[in-house]
This record gives structure tokens, C-alpha cells and sequence, in this order.
């Protein structure tokens, strides 16, 4: 999606608006989406900070410091109405502009999304975010319509990914070692100037502090020269890893805001000094829970206050672990993730859905047939190709690419986040390796409205591990090749030697002797060891439903292998071997497009060797044979009953001969 930021920070301002935008954006972007920011360009502000971070930002020339709401929406449509593509969400982090900003703005927008802490103004938007704590629940019931969806409270606060990673401690130091004070960007009242003034001539500290101030905090000179008069105090300036200083120290001493929301997720209890009349009515409802120590607003505060306090945590030590548990119970968990996936979910609601094949790689026909699934479906969704590698073939030739992170380090939020930005619907895996990250989240993505081609987990990591493959195929009485971990008792004249996991041509040996198998598995990560058996090998196609019952299946013969794949195949109608086939696949428990393969031996006796529980790199051939396995799939995702699509398999055999093929295209400058 199109997603563009309406925020402002200068000195006056502070920074805290435009940095928990920064945060959504980060989190947004890494989601698949697009993100501007749209700022006016004030005295002391942070957009540079956008920019670094490869934001585009386009800055606001408006000579009036407080320009009335019209100004400010004629500008920003123009800016909105220049992208080269529609703005799906506009979202608007600024005390100055409500509902007649936004009702002016909305035509230009596909949805509006308000974060706000004041409840003091009403506005027309999609989407309110309000993370203060302690605060009556019906609070903008007069300010917002009932189709607004609210989401309150700190559930939401929006925190960078860095405190995610961050584990946070309950503080059971004994002693106060390590303070942090902190007052935000910008700190336009000078409150860290305060606190080091409070701490100059007591001669019998034993803390160290630390001394963190933003880029744009006017004072900077005078706080670095405060800090060098004093002993144990260290100056930092505009850090990037907040989180890890802040699970370092024993105790903060902060204002309100943004900041307060982290130190109490990672349970950092804090002195908190409101520096703007949005943190108060929020500081005093944490200090009634507990959760921290509230002084009071800037102009109430003075050093002598600033002092007791300290010295009461030094006094009772015990404090700290009772204010650290009170403060991560306020805010268990980082609302960012939270906030990003209803986000999705409102922008991606009522469009058509798209399909997303995995791995895409080099599977260009595999894309072509989903293609042709799709426009069957008389849809007019895209289909996506994934891979991790930007420069897969498998671009090209897809209606849209995303370049998937590993799916090791992406976090099932984060996935989420990304198939319903792309407003993915449908999901093919097709590799082995990714067969069981599918399997295991299949469950939750249809609770979500997307379908996976995926078998359940069990059957699916069965069909991944030859030799419980085979030992399940015992326990069923399907007729399996043997498999074990040793060649010994397998009673062979040759032998196979195969990869335990995943594909079963990888570096396989073929027609060895027992001392020539155990050399060459040497070599193997996780050698298994079948007997070698002569016979014909064929690949059987086949669709199971939701029911678990074989819809259709296509025989085919592998005339030429070429790592494992069959570079030339041909389909026979042999009504015994399909027949066979089908009862084996139906007892493995599968779902989806499966490829069995199998042997027939010197006395016609059918022997199973895998089962690949995804689309084979050849089952294209099936499709055109009449096994329409993605259609299906489709149909059934929608909730359609097969029963009304029979399957009619080609009598004619067909011959599929795969083969490289170029693509020329123009150049876009």
C-alpha cells in the first residue's frame, strides 16, 4: 500500500511525534509497504531523520508557524494529488488539525488514520490511536463517529523494533548503580539542564549517570559543559540503541511521552517530569498503579524535589523490583506489531485477492499455470512470485515480486503484515524446504482469510523424511521402497543412497555396491540407504480436497531425468496404476497437489519411492492433461464445491518437453 504521514517536530513541537511516526513507518515498510512523509519546514525539526532513513519527504513551505487548518489541507493535497500512485492510508500525528482538516483531505485518500493523545477536537477518520494510560475508555465517543475503529491504551503504544529485542529485566539491584536521563528530542524547557544542576555538590554519590540528548536540543552546549564539571556522568548525543542503554540502568529520569511507554515495556522504573499538558493526566494515572514516581509539571519541579526523589530509591532499594514488575505489566508488549496488522487488515479489506507463490525462483511455467488458474476464476487478482533473491528469473514474469526476507527471520506478525499489504489471499509453496513453516502457520493464516496449499503438519513432515516416510508407509501396508539408516540387513546386490530430508536427488548415488554406498555417504549430511531396484518410474499427479479424497490423478513416465526434475515426460493412461496410487495418497493424509513417486517392477508390482506433498517442477503437464489442481485449490478456498467441477482426464497421452526459453523485453530508463 501507499501510505503517506502528516507530522511535524521542531523545537517548539518537540521531536516525539515525528519519531513514533518514524517508528510506525519503519515497521510499515518492512511490512512491504510504501511510506512519505509530508512536514512543514520549521525551525528545529527532525525530518532529516525520514530522510536518512530512505524515506521521501516533502517539506512544507508555510510562513505562518500556526496557519489555520485550510492552508495546511491546500498544501498537503497538492502534495497528495503530485504521487504517482493513489495514497491508501494518510496518517495524521499533529495537535493542530481535526476534523475539518480531515474531511477536507479524505477525497485525496483511501482511508485516515489519527494518532492523538488530547481527546480535546473531533475528527472523521478510519482510525484512531490514543495509547495513554488510565484514561476513560468513552472519551472521544463525542468526537469521533460510530464506523471510527478506536484502539486505546498502551496495548498500542508504538515501540521501535529495537526494544522488541531487547528482554527486559525486573530491577533487583540492591543499589542504585546507573541513571538515565533523558527528556526527549528536543527538551524545549531544558529539564536535563535541571537534573544536572540537582545532582552538582553531592559529594557522596555512588552512581554513574548517563546523559542522552537529541540532535535538536537547543541547550546541547550547555548541558555538555555541566556534564564535564561533574564526576560519573557521561554525555550522549542522537544514540540508536536506546533500548539496550535504557535495560543497562536502574532507574530513568524522563518526562513523559513516547519514552515512558518503553521504559516501563522494559520495566525501567523512572522519575517522570511532565514537560506538555498531554502527560499529565497519563503520569498521575501511572503514578496511582505504581508504575512510577511522578513529580509533577516542569514549572512545579525543582532540584531539592529532584534530589529526595532519588535518594528515597537509594534508601529503599526494594522499590525498584516492586515499580519494574508494576511498569511491564502496563505495557506487556510492543503495540507497533499490533497497530501495523489492523492497518493491513482495514487497507486491504474488500479488495480482490491476490496469489503469492513461494520460491519462486526460476518456476516459470508454474506461474503461467496460476496465471491461467486465476483468469479461469474470472479474477482479477495478481499473482505475486517470492524469493528471497531480488534477482530471481521469476520476476520478470509475475504480475508483482516481493522479495521475501528468510522465512528463519521473519516473525509471524511480520509475515502477516506483508501478505496483507499485498492483500495475498492464497498462498503456494513450492519447495520442499518451506513445506513445514507452511504447514505449521496454515491454521492461523485462515483464520486471517488466507488459504495455503499445505498439508497438515504430520503428514506433511512424514513425506519430508524418507525413512519415517517409509515407515509409515509399512504401518499403512503401502508397498514402500525399504529405507534405512545402514545398509546392513537390507539384503541388496546395489544400493541407493539418498539425503534423509528434502529432495531425493540430491547427491544420490545410484546402483552401488555396499562398500561404494557407505563411501559415498560419507559425503551425505543425513545418508539413507535403499535397495536399488530395476523397473520403470513414474510420477503420479493428483489433487486431494478438503475432504481428503483424490479428486483426480494423472500418471505420467519420467523419460528424462535431469536432477531429479523430468525434463521430458509423458502421460499414459494406465487405469491400475492410478487406481493403485489414489488409495496410497489418500492414506498418507495429504492435502493439495501431491506427486507420488513410484516404481513398477520386472513382475508389475508397484513400489512407492517419495511422496512430494507440494506441485512438482513437471505438474504443469498434469494440468494440461485435466488434473486443474490450482483452479481447484482456488475454488475450494472460496468455499466452492468440487463436486460441481468433475475431473476428466486427456485420453490422448501427452508429451511434456521442458526446455529455456528467452525473454526480451524494453528497458525502462
Amino acid at each position: 500500500m501507499q501510505i503517506a504521514i502528516r507530522t511535524d517536530s521542531s523545537v517548539q513541537i518537540g521531536t516525539g511525534h515525528m519519531m513514533r511516526c518514524l517508528t510506525l513507518a519503519e515497521s510499515l515498510r518492512a511490512a512491504g509497504n510504501k511510506i512519505v512523509f509530508i512536514c512543514r519546514n520549521l525551525p528545529g525539526n527532525v525530518a532529516g531523520l525520514a530522510k536518512l532513513r530512505g524515506f521521501p519527504v516533502f517539506l512544507l513551505e508555510i510562513a505562518d508557524t500556526n496557519p489555520p487548518f485550510f492552508s495546511d489541507a491546500i498544501v498537503t493535497k497538492q502534495v497528495l494529488n503530485s504521487m504517482p500512485v493513489p495514497v491508501d492510508w494518510l496518517i495524521a500525528d499533529h495537535y493542530r488539525l481535526d476534523a475539518c482538516w480531515e474531511s477536507t483531505i479524505r477525497p485525496c485518500v483511501g482511508k485516515v488514520m489519527v494518532i492523538d493523545d488530547l481527546a480535546n477536537r473531533r475528527h472523521t477518520c478510519d482510525l484512531l490511536l490514543d495509547a495513554n494510560y488510565g484514561q476513560a475508555l468513552d472519551r472521544y465517543s463525542n468526537l469521533t463517529s460510530s464506523a471510527t475503529k478506536l484502539l486505546l491504551g498502551p496495548e498500542y503504544a508504538l515501540l521501535r523494533e529495537e526494544f522488541s529485542l531487547v528482554a527486559g529485566r525486573i530491577r533487583t539491584a540492591e543499589e542504585v548503580r546507573r541513571v538515565q536521563i533523558f527528556f526527549g528530542g528536543s527538551d524545549p524547557t531544558n529539564e536535563t539542564g535541571k537534573i544536572l544542576k540537582a545532582l552538582a555538590g553531592w559529594e557522596d554519590r555512588r552512581f554513574r549517570v548517563e546523559v542522552i540528548v537529541g540532535a535538536a536540543n537547543p541547550n546541547k552546549e550547555e548541558i555538555r559543559r555541566l556534564c564535564l564539571s561533574l564526576p560519573e556522568v557521561e554525555l550522549f548525543c542522537q544514540v540508536s540503541n536506546m533500548a539496550e542503554r535504557m535495560n543497562l540502568a536502574d532507574l530513568a529520569i524522563g518526562a513523559g511521552g513516547t519514552a515512558l511507554w518503553e521504559r516501563c515495556y522494559l520495566g525501567l522504573p523512572s522519575i517522570v517530569i511532565s514537560v506538555a499538558d498531554n502527560q499529565v493526566e497519563a503520569s498521575r494515572a501511572l503514578e496511582r498503579a505504581g508504575a512510577i514516581c511522578y513529580l509533577g509539571k516542569h514549572s512545579e519541579v525543582d532540584c531539592r524535589m529532584i534530589r529526595a526523589s532519588i535518594k528515597q530509591f537509594i534508601a529503599v532499594p526494594r522499590l525498584l523490583a516492586e515499580m519494574s514488575h508494576k511498569a511491564r505489566v502496563i505495557v506487556p508488549h510492543n503495540g507497533t506489531e499490533k497497530v501495523v496488522d489492523i492497518l493491513m487488515q482495514m487497507g486491504c479489506a474488500g479488495k480482490q485477492g491476490n496469489i503469492l507463490v513461494s520460491s519462486a525462483a526460476r518456476k516459470i511455467p508454474l506461474l503461467q499455470a496460476v496465471r491461467q488458474a486465476m483468469d479461469k476464476l474470472c479474477g482479477n487478482g495478481k499473482v505475486i512470485a517470492a524469493d528471497c533473491d531480488a534477482k530471481c528469473s521469476a520476476k520478470y514474469f509475475a504480475d508483482d515480486f516481493w522479495q521475501m526476507p528468510l522465512l528463519s527471520a521473519i516473525t509471524n506478525q511480520k509475515l502477516l503484515a506483508g501478505l496483507q499489504c499485498r492483500d495475498v489471499r492464497y498462498i503456494i509453496p513450492t519447495r520442499d524446504g518451506e513445506l513445514l513453516f507452511w504447514s505449521e502457520r496454515k491454521a492461523w493464516l485462515h483464520s486471517h482469510g488466507i488459504a495455503v496449499m499445505a498439508a497438515g503438519v504430520e503428514p506433511t513432515a512424514g513425506s519430508l523424511d524418507k525413512l519415517a516416510f517409509y515407515e509409515h508407509c509399512r504401518a499403512l501396508d503401502i508397498p514402500a521402497i525399504e529405507t534405512r539408516l545402514k545398509p546392513d540387513g537390507l539384503n541388496a546386490d546395489w544400493y541407493v543412497v539418498k539425503e534423509r530430508y528434502g529432495a531425493g536427488s540430491r547427491q544420490l548415488g545410484l546402483k552401488l555396491s555396499q562398500r561404494e554406498a557407505e563411501v559415498w555417504a560419507r559425503k551425505m549430511e543425513q545418508p539413507v540407504f535403499q535397495p536399488f531396484v530395476s523397473g520403470k518410474e513414474y510420477s503420479v499427479d493428483a489433487y486431494v480436497d478438503q475432504s481428503g479424497r483424490v479428486k483426480g490423478a494423472v500418471c505420467r513416465t519420467r523419460d528424462v531425468v535431469v536432477n531429479g526434475e523430468s525434463q521430458v515426460t509423458t502421460t499414459v493412461n494406465d487405469a491400475v496404476l492410478g487406481k493403485k496410487c489414489t488409495e496410497y495418497i489418500e492414506q498418507l493424509g495429504l492435502y493439495g497437489h501431491v506427486v507420488l513417486q513410484v516404481l513398477v517392477d520386472g513382475t508389475n508390482k508397484i513400489v512407492v519411492i517419495e511422496c512430494n506433498a507440494r506441485f512438482g517442477g513437471a505438474s504443469t503437464l498434469s494440468i494440461a492433461a485435466g488434473l486443474d489442481s490450482l483452479y481447484w485449490f482456488l475454488l475450494e478456498s472460496r468455499g466452492e464445491d468440487l463436486r460441481q467441477y468433475p475431473f476428466k482426464c486427456r485420453e490422448k497421452e501427452l508429451r511434456q518437453v521442458r526446455y529455456p526459453q528467452d525473454l526480451v523485453m524494453e528497458v525502462d530508463e
